[in-house]
């Protein structure tokens, strides 16, 4: 059933002490740190739950476990380096009292391979090649026995527009139309 009020954390800008008070923001703060390093299969386990399940700004959806996110991290192996930097986003606790949901936004700073280091700064004054908005979808579910703050990663859904990343790639050379179908 809907509602039309509920308690929700509604933010705007970086990570913070106020967004930080929030036991899953929080967590989310430290998992993107870690997410941002790219080790993907050193955390695999660590932040998610073994049904996690991937939606990628196309709408496709993967198998849950594993296999979604082996293809996060094929998404996110076109860049040389990259940084997430939320601006607003609003959590609240699930209605079934297992975790909290979030939808949120954030620009996306990238490097890209053969790049010529355009200046874009984010917020911290760190220079990078492109910077693009992204919206997420998370849901969080608490576990005592998660390795990080009892909380788990059950669902990552992204929306966001690809196409100036893809771009760039097809310029530089390192996709070519023929890996888009063309």
């Amino acid at each position: 059933m809907s509602s039309f009020t509920k308690p929700a954390l509604i933010h705007q800008g970086d990570w913070d002490a106020e967004s930080d008070a929030h036991p899953a923001m929080k967590w989310m703060h430290e998992y993107t740190d870690e997410f941002d390093k790219g080790n993907f299969q050193e955390i695999w386990g660590q932040y998610q739950t073994s049904d996690f399940t991937y939606a990628k700004p196309n709408g496709q959806i993967f198998p849950s476990g594993k296999a979604s996110w082996d293809q996060v991290a094929e998404d996110y192996s076109f860049f040389t380096k990259y940084h997430h930097e939320p601006y607003f986003f609003v959590c609240w606790e699930r209605q079934q009292g297992d975790g909290w949901e979030m939808l949120g936004n954030a620009w996306l700073f990238a490097n890209l391979p053969n790049g010529n280091g355009s200046g874009i700064k984010d917020g911290k004054g760190r220079e990078w090649e492109i910077k693009v908005p992204a919206g997420f979808h998370f849901v969080y579910m608490k576990d005592s026995s998660a390795k990080h703050g009892g909380i788990n990663l059950a669902t990552t859904s992204v929306t966001s527009d690809t196409g100036p990343v893809v771009v760039e790639l097809l310029k530089r050379g390192v996709m070519k139309p023929s890996d888009l179908g063309i």
